[in-house]
């Protein structure tokens, strides 16, 4: 019987690229996602938005708003640190921050500036099961970056994106970024469709660069394909399984 399409959460990402870092943290600013921040030393959660994210020559800050209730001021300014929680779309992203000033604004609004935050703990909802796949079948897909195509071969697949290990040197890609691709699931079975990447990183043995993606803006016609394809691909997993 084919396992049901229950939420499971994936393991944490420890996202240490400061460009990697500053995408995520540009998307949680654009989606206006609220932030909810502990302090040392306060029982409460206080809450928050990111204002801003400043990258040049001298300077890798993030600003956020005013802390509500503002009783979070003084202790924020007292403390220095806070953990910081915000959700963007489905994903949980945490991260601990250092206080390194204070602005205000002409209309006298304040706002905090703090240090680039190093790591980003990232997880990832999942919310269908993953059928995994193995390299020696050979799926491969084909990423369509800005200067170049890459291949990669998936390692697992389900309705909502895939797991792949790129087969070509290790290529430049950040968190969020969205790109065409083909995936050839048989000689006869082609998907052209939109992906957006959820994670990337080295195999520490293998020294092959791994990559989450998220299918983008699918069609009905597209969702049905994947949906029908995974369906078979697990069909034919639990097979295998049975004949061992």
């Amino acid at each position: 019987m084919a396992e049901k399409n229950t939420p499971k959460k994936s393991e944490a990402q420890y996202l240490k690229d400061p460009a990697q870092i500053r995408s995520i943290l540009k998307r949680i600013q654009e989606s206006h996602a609220l932030l909810s921040l502990s302090l040392p030393n306060s029982k409460g959660t206080y809450s928050s938005s990111l204002i801003n994210v400043i990258h040049d020559d001298e300077t890798d800050v993030v600003e956020l708003d005013e802390l509500t209730p503002s009783i979070g001021h003084d202790h924020f300014i007292k403390s220095r640190e806070a953990r910081v929680y915000a959700k963007l779309n489905g994903v949980d992203v945490r991260f601990s921050c250092h206080l390194k000033g204070i602005k205000r604004s002409d209309d006298g609004y304040l706002s905090y500036v703090i240090d680039l935050p190093r790591p980003v703990e990232y997880h990832e909802l999942r919310s269908y099961f993953r059928v995994p796949i193995s390299l020696a079948s050979n799926i491969q897909v084909t990423i369509e970056l800005e200067a170049h195509h890459v291949t990669a071969l998936i390692s697992d697949i389900s309705q909502g994106g895939f797991g792949a290990v790129i087969t070509d040197s290790v290529v430049n890609v950040s968190i969020g970024d969205v790109y065409p691709c083909t995936i050839q699931l048989s000689k006869k079975e082609k998907i052209e469709c939109s992906i957006e990447i959820r994670n990337s990183r080295i195999n520490d043995f293998t020294d092959k660069q791994h990559i989450g993606a998220q299918f983008h803006k699918l069609t009905r016609a597209q969702e049905l394909r994947i949906s029908n394809q995974t369906a078979q691909l697990q069909r034919e997993m639990i097979r295998k399984n049975l004949s061992v």
